[in-house]
């Protein structure tokens, strides 16, 4: 089976995006993504700075939060992944901890 992905010696000899059209076009869009988030942030600082209304500020964390998980879902969405092979690894990522060593057994996130 092809994927759009490659081992990675930097994230420890799992997988990484490999040089495509698709990996391209997902990093791009969740970089830009990122920096909206980051500018999102960045008011949120500014408004805790002035002494905003707390409404205020907690829209603008909502903010943060909607740009960061659509810059989640554009990096799943840039490789063919399989769930099977990479369940332990997202699951790490989005709720903490530590990634199973590579080749290591897998359990499927339900």
């Amino acid at each position: 089976m092809t994927s759009g992905l490659t081992a990675d010696p930097a994230a420890g000899g799992r997988a990484a995006l490999a040089s495509s059209a698709a990996g391209s076009a997902g990093r791009w869009s969740a970089r830009r993504r990122l920096q909206t988030a980051r500018g999102h942030l960045d008011a949120v600082m500014r408004m805790l700075e002035a002494d905003r209304y707390c409404v205020d500020i907690l829209h603008q964390l909502s903010a943060v939060e909607a740009a960061i998980t659509r810059a989640r879902q554009d990096v799943l969405a840039t490789g063919v992944i399989s769930a099977a092979d990479v369940a332990d690894d997202v699951q790490a990522a989005v709720f903490g901890g530590a990634a199973p060593p590579p080749g290591g057994e897998r359990r499927a996130v339900r």
